[in-house]
Parts: C-alpha cells; structure tokens; sequence
C-alpha cells in the first residue's frame, strides 16, 4: 500500500555497500537495510506475522510487472530514504 516499512514497525533504516550489486550494475552500489531489535538485515526476514507477509508478498507482485513490463531491462537507483514522488521524480529521472 505503498507505506514504508519504518513506518510501520520499530526500525531504523540504512545503506551498505554491497559487493554483488556492485559487481552485478558495474559501479559502487549501496542497498538497504534495516535494523530491527539490535539486528540488521539486508532484507525482510521470514515472519509468521500474516500481515507481514501479505505486505511482503504485496511487493513481490509489482516487483515481477516492472519486470514484465521492461522485459528485464530496468535500471536500479540508489535507494534514498525520502519518499520519490512529484518534483523529486522529475528530477530523478531528467
């Protein structure tokens, strides 16, 4: 529902560098991840919460149609942590 996951449980949210993507895009490449409950992770663990996964599983769908969509041929950005919409999107993309 297009609502950022700090705001919706108790985490702090960073970037580090990361080989594969790195290697993978050809150029120095930072990824998200969150620190919850003193751990950090580089992506969502597993969770028997049902609203979790069906956030999650939420993502995975756009995710797969943007890869339809662009037939495997998209670009990753650097993640911010500002939400990208309006100006900033024009900005990003011009």
């Amino acid at each position: 529902d297009g609502v950022p996951i700090e705001d919706i449980l108790n985490i702090q949210v960073s970037k580090n560098y990361c080989d594969s993507c790195t290697t993978l895009l050809g150029s120095e490449t930072y990824c998200r991840t969150v620190t919850y409950e003193g751990n950090e992770y580089e992506d969502i663990p597993a969770t028997t919460n049902a609203i979790l996964k069906a956030k999650a599983s939420n993502e995975v769908q756009w995710i797969n149609k943007v890869n339809e969509i662009s037939k495997s041929h998209f670009a990753a950005i650097e993640w911010i942590p500002e939400e990208v919409k309006g100006e900033m999107l024009n900005d990003l993309i011009n």
